[in-house]
């Protein structure tokens, strides 16, 4: 099992590798990667996405990271994240969702945003 970090800068390449033309699932789609790329809280070196590979060279699972700005009262503004997605395949994943999920919170600072967005997570 590898793990791959890819930034909002990468995006592009992303979408427009073999790899990510061969994959069943994918972990990003064109015009979300676009519009993570424009995104104007977020960095060219921000990680965008976290990928998790299995043996075969396919997609075990990922998780998705959106960068936010809080804007205060005393004109000063905080950077916070949203987790924008999250998959594990039912059998490669087994043993990636919470390396992916503590990657995302050190990444991130802890200053992450979850919801529950599905009736199972």
């Amino acid at each position: 099992m590898k793990f791959r970090e890819i930034r909002v800068g990468e995006l592009d390449d992303l979408i427009a590798s073999g790899w990510y033309r061969r994959q069943e699932i994918i972990p990003i789609t064109p015009s979300r990667a676009v519009s993570q790329a424009i995104n104007p809280n977020a960095h060219p070196n921000d990680t965008a996405l976290l990928i998790s590979i299995a043996e075969d060279d396919s997609l075990a699972g990922f998780a998705g990271i959106l960068p936010a700005r809080l804007h205060l009262a005393s004109s000063d503004s905080e950077r916070f994240f949203y987790n924008s997605c999250w998959w594990i395949h039912p059998e490669k994943g087994k043993r990636v969702s919470m390396p992916l999920f503590y990657r995302m919170l050190e990444i991130t600072r802890e200053r992450m945003v979850l919801a529950d967005m599905t009736q199972h997570t």
